[in-house]
């Protein structure tokens, strides 16, 4: 009956209602009493737990590393053991918001195989002496090591283990200070930090102690910076005291992987399973012609690529569509535009010194623009088309590969907008368009005044919310006929030409609105400067590519996926750690959130494989996003069945006489009899459906977790119909309490006698007043003259 169920839930798509598939025999199975009390029920919802097992493995503490440092593997999972193994599963916007499901972790430190050492060393000191070091990111010279040379040593490791995820903590000796580079030689150097880690794609991350680190994170007055002191370096410690103090701290760190790697936080909680998601880039361009291919565009294969590898599993079709509006079918809306622009100065002052040279001449000059547009011209369509497939398919696979494992179908579509022919565009863009003057580097050490031009998110994100339907109809997006029941999740992206960088807040280049949708902006700007450093040097972003930021707001959007940079503590609340993650392009990449302190920063896990943050430019994912874009959906679905179960067992609850607490009552014995058997077999399918859920969560099938939460959907459905049929058929009665002849009728009169009496004594107690000793006879009023009484006789 269970495999039944499980062959059901993985095979049947969502929103079936697996019992009215059951036989009559399974129907009487799933029927039987539990013998739950409401507040045994209540304990079963709200004590579900995850097991999660994490090796952590040794390389190179076995005396064989750098200082020769010994540490046993039962000292680390002493410290491990310690620690508060379980973690918090929140949801960090709009407001954090604490999910029922939670994990629990366990810990198995042991070292590793014996030649892995040897070999890992051996990899790096070949690297080390092959290549040239750089002094591009500190004065002296550092050696850069690609990642690889290491990466494909361990992963043939990681094949050999059975743990949910592995942890490897390395610790090899080198002759010359280096640092792991994750980008291809020749690229950009300060668009991407150097590190002293990895996160696979498969399910193992890799730290090295002896890689050198000095600083990396924001600028001066930032928060969170990366020092060398922040990781477990030896160099840093007494050699007398090294084995003592490093053990705990090297605890530290793997806790740490746990929460930002292994159980991140959500970035929201309101997720909903479809098996056809499309994503619609719709390009607002100023330009009078459509942007040319490629050149830092979203690429569209790429991106559903990741998508579908995500949903795939449960059937899910992701669909990617890019939509352009151009200026070139409006001639009204170009001239309105252009007059407010600056260029158009020039280009009048240009036009004034033609009509210059030929009046002399008699000669008038005449400036006349001509506009194509694509809905007219064949050829330009079938052009231009042939020049997008490419980017189109790099976008796709992308989000093909994040919808996968769901079985999710991931469309990317392009449509382009230009200004043009959309008021909308314009006035959006224009309202949200703000200019404010900084402080930028001069000459000789000074600093002089600079005005940048920048898009209030806030602003933009009313004007997107209020005109997000008339912007779809714009780009050609047809509701009714085009989607069949897919979800939507447009993209707006402002396609801009000023060699000005326009940035969303100044900041970003890409981020996620309330309203459910996601706005990236891009401009014909040269490469930025952040205010973000690595080593010595000062980072930088590139204002045409948007690939990268846009990816990452599609996963924060469709998936709920957190930066990694992420965490969450029960006792600090929303912290950010930034070791394991790098890119740029999400609102607050470090911003946390402390019960205790306030907001908090760090920045260790910024670098390495994966599409957010602003210290890098990988634009790929590792096993932290691909494994919270399933674990997110299973979890949205699941804590929303627990919790309306959990308030319709507290409503039976209340109905329990006084300081009962529902321990020795039933929902059965207020149901009608014909009510029993259906609430039987709900909560039965329910309970079992959230067990078997976090088995699969713990083994790694998420895929199958999912299947399981949608389902719940239907049972916590049919016990609110059972419910509402109970409500139905209560009867409000008024019971008077105590009986009418008990009223003592008698204390009336008594309590008026008690008065009087009182009132009596007081007047005698008081004796007699002034005016009636006045009033005897004999007595005498006596009379006053400045403060002194004289009495006549």
């Amino acid at each position: 009956m269970k495999d039944h169920l499980r062959q059901f839930v993985t095979s049947v798509p969502a929103g079936k209602d697996y019992l009215g598939h059951m036989s009559d025999a399974q129907r009487t199975a799933w029927s039987h009493d539990l013998g739950y009390s409401i507040n045994e029920t209540l304990t079963a919802l709200s004590e579900a737990r995850v097991p999660i097992t994490v090796d952590v493995k040794l390389v190179g503490f076995a005396g064989d590393g750098n200082e020769a440092l010994h540490i046993a593997d039962h000292e680390l999972q002493m410290f491990l053991r310690t620690l508060h193994k379980q973690l918090e599963t929140v949801a960090l916007h709009p407001s954090p918001a604490h999910m029922t499901l939670k994990p629990e972790i366990v810990f198995r430190v042991q070292p590793a195989y014996y030649e892995l050492s040897g070999k890992v060393a051996a990899a790096i000191n070949q690297a080390i002496n092959t290549g040239q070091p750089s002094s591009t990111y500190t004065s002296y010279p550092l050696h850069l090591v690609p990642y690889g040379e290491v990466d494909k040593l361990l992963q043939e490791d990681f094949g050999h283990g059975d743990g949910s995820y592995t942890i490897y903590l390395l610790n090899p000796p080198a002759h010359a200070p280096y640092a792991y580079s994750y980008q291809p030689p020749g690229s950009n150097q300060n668009e991407s930090c150097p590190g002293s880690l990895w996160v696979s794609d498969k399910r193992y991350a890799w730290f090295d102690l002896t890689a050198n680190l000095t600083f990396y994170g924001p600028g001066p007055g930032g928060k969170g910076q990366v020092f060398a002191h922040s990781t477990p370096i030896l160099k840093h410690y007494k050699a007398q005291d090294v084995h003592r103090a490093i053990t705990p701290d090297l605890a530290a760190l793997v806790w740490s992987a746990c929460q930002h790697l292994v159980w991140p936080p959500l970035h929201h909680g309101k997720l909903s399973y479809n098996p056809k998601l499309e994503v619609h880039l719709v390009y607002m361009v100023e330009a009078l012609q459509r942007p040319a291919p490629g050149n830092g565009r979203v690429d569209v294969a790429a991106l559903q690529q990741q998508l579908q590898a995500v949903g795939q599993p449960l059937g899910q079709q992701v669909t990617v569509l890019e939509h352009f509006v151009m200026f070139s079918t409006c001639d009204h809306c170009v001239a309105a535009y252009s007059g407010c622009l600056c260029a158009c100065a020039a280009f009048r002052g240009r036009l004034q010194q033609l009509q210059a040279v030929g009046q002399p001449l008699g000669q008038q000059v005449t400036v006349l623009e001509h506009f194509v547009m694509f809905s007219t011209c064949d050829h330009c369509v079938a052009a231009y088309s042939g020049c997008l497939q490419h980017g189109e398919r790099l976008l796709q696979q992308q989000l093909q590969a994040v919808g996968q494992p769901l079985g999710q179908q991931v469309t990317v579509l392009e449509h382009f907008v230009m200004f043009s022919t959309c008021d909308h565009c314009v006035a959006a863009y224009s309202g949200a368009l703000k200019a404010r003057t900084s402080r930028a580097p001069g000459a000789k050490g000074s600093f002089k005044l600079a005005v940048s031009h920048y898009l209030d998110l806030p602003d933009l994100e009313r004007w997107l919310a209020e005109w997000r339907e008339a912007l779809l109809s714009e780009a050609g997006v047809n509701w009714d006929t085009e989607h069949g029941g897919a979800a939507i999740l447009p993209v707006f992206i402002f396609d801009v030409p000023s060699t000005e960088p326009v940035l969303l807040d100044g900041l970003l280049q890409a981020a996620v609105l309330g309203q459910g949708d996601v706005v990236a902006v891009r401009s014909a700007a040269q490469p930025l400067q952040t205010f973000f450093g690595c080593f010595d040097l000062q980072m930088a972003i590139n204002p045409q590519n948007i690939h990268r930021p846009v990816l990452a707001a599609v996963m924060q959007q469709a998936y709920g996926i957190a930066d990694p940079a992420l965490a969450w503590s029960q006792a600090t609340g929303k912290m950010w750690s930034f070791i394991w993650s790098q890119a740029y392009g999400i609102a607050d990449p470090a911003l946390a959130w402390s019960q205790a302190t306030g907001k908090m920063w760090s920045f260790i896990w910024s670098v390495g494989q994966n599409p957010f943050g602003s210290l890098g430019s990988t634009a790929s994912l590792s096993f932290a996003q691909k494994d919270a874009a399933l674990r997110n959906m299973a979890l949205a679905y699941l804590n929303s069945s627990m919790h309306h179960a959990a308030a319709l067992m507290r409503g039976f609850e209340m109905l329990a006489p006084a300081g009962s607490n529902g321990r020795t009552h039933y929902v059965k014995g207020y149901l009608q009899p014909e009510q029993v058997l259906p609430y039987n077999q709900r909560i039965s399918l329910l309970l079992f459906k959230v067990q078997e859920a976090a088995a699969a969560l713990a083994e790694g099938q998420h895929a199958l977790a999912v299947g399981y939460a949608v389902s719940t959907t239907e049972d916590v459905a049919a016990l609110h119909k059972i419910t509402r049929h109970y409500k139905a058929s209560l009867k409000p009665d008024l019971v008077c309490m105590g009986k009418p002849d008990a009223v003592r009728w008698w204390l009336l009169p008594s309590l008026c006698c008690f008065i009087t009496l009182a009132l009596v004594v007081w007047r005698c107690a008081r004796g007699p007043s002034d005016d009636e000793s006045d009033s005897k006879p004999g007595s005498r009023r006596g009379s006053s003259f400045g403060g002194v009484h004289h009495r006549a006789y």
